[in-house]
């Protein structure tokens, strides 16, 4: 196997609705949709899913955009016999987003090369993954009972150190049945206030909160973690690598472990983390990116992966993200779960409509042809 050509098409998705957090409103998603072209002429898709500005991960969209168009002549010279050693040969790319990306693509180019879905090609053991719901930090009464006559399993609420955490407290009370994580984005001050705080949610039922304090300090977080009964803590912003992985799992910093493909540097280092915390006897779960339809289909190839029982993955229905996707397939849910894709590769089909409204040829090719030209 072996790359010829690649492709990118820099797009922006329109959120539905503002989606708000600790570090930013987002309205705009920028994304890279990522076009790799084998030797045997398949072509698969990926995605950039690195954000605009540093202020979740240190890495920014153009960054990792740049880097993808660097490396490309070395990409093109790496071949292997099999996708798991050509993966390995994609370490070459600097930028742990655009090498995600980039093995992304060469998966879905390899699915339809086999004849395989992309779970087939990961060892899935699930045709089905229950999924939860991310409401932003002006999540209120009506949204989340919507989202529970919806149907999700789970609903995270990102929090910022403004929010009323009593609130949240009671819509708990109110939804016993239900699983909730929040999500501060390592955005709370280190004060004993927030640490009481941290212990009444605890005690309040919360499942999971993911890096509730500023700078990520994995001391503390191992001293909180052995002091709630109930509650995990997950980490997520301090984990950027399958180095960072382990070294936590080591320290015994958290209990449970949220993945990203993107963030972590790709598939192959998503799934040696996995293995690694699972081995560890601690959570391995399915981080969300608030990327298009055909990300999402990743995610949940990679969900089914997971050993039960399995924590709800940050994947929602197709509905809750972008006035128009990159993809023509939905996903739709259906008892607080959803179906894992099937279909030869990721089980995704490009609406080029939909690109072509933002960029009518690619803005970068690789080698480039003079067709790539018009």
């Amino acid at each position: 196997m072996q790359i010829k050509k690649i492709q990118l098409w820099p797009l922006n998705l329109t959120a539905k609705h503002p989606f708000q957090t600790a570090h930013a409103t987002i309205q705009e998603r920028p994304i890279t949709l990522v076009a790799v072209t084998l030797d045997s002429g398949v072509v698969g898709y990926g995605e950039i899913q690195a954000f605009a500005r540093p202020g979740y991960d240190r890495e920014t969209h153009q960054q990792a955009r740049n880097a993808l168009q660097v490396s490309a002549p070395t990409i093109l010279a790496q071949s292997a016999p099999d996708l798991m050693h050509l993966w390995e040969k994609m370490a070459v790319i600097p930028s742990r987003f655009a090498r995600a990306a980039v093995e992304m693509a060469l998966l879905d180019a390899y699915g339809h090369t086999t004849g395989q879905s992309a779970a087939t090609i990961l060892d899935g053991v699930h045709q089905r993954v229950p999924v939860g719901i991310t409401l932003g930090a002006d999540a209120n009464e009506q949204i989340i009972a919507a989202a529970v006559q919806q149907g999700y399993q789970r609903l995270k609420v990102k929090v910022m150190p403004t929010t009323d955490l009593k609130q949240l407290t009671h819509w708990i009370l109110r939804y016993p049945q239900l699983q909730f994580s929040i999500d501060a984005n390592a955005s709370w001050a280190d004060t004993l206030m927030v640490r009481q705080q941290l212990a009444e949610l605890d005690l309040a039922g919360v499942a999971l909160i993911e890096e509730p304090l500023e700078g990520s300090p994995w001391s503390i977080y191992h001293d909180l973690q052995h002091t709630w009964w109930h509650m995990r803590l997950s980490l997520d912003e301090s984990l950027d690598g399958v180095a960072s992985v382990q070294a936590a799992l080591h320290d015994e910093v958290a209990s449970a472990f949220t993945l990203k493909p993107g963030k972590l540097g790709g598939i192959l280092a998503f799934l040696t983390a996995k293995q690694a915390v699972m081995a560890a006897g601690q959570l391995a779960w399915v981080g969300g990116m608030f990327a298009s339809g055909l990300s999402r289909h990743l995610d949940l190839a990679l969900a089914s992966t997971l050993v039960s029982p399995l924590f709800p993955a940050d994947i929602s229905a197709s509905e809750r993200y972008f006035t128009q996707d990159i993809i023509y397939e939905e996903l739709n849910l259906a008892t607080g779960y959803l179906t894992v894709p099937t279909q030869p590769g990721l089980g995704a089909t490009i609406n080029w409509g939909a690109v072509a409204d933002q960029q009518s040829a690619p803005m970068w090719s690789y080698p480039q042809a003079p067709s790539d030209l018009v």
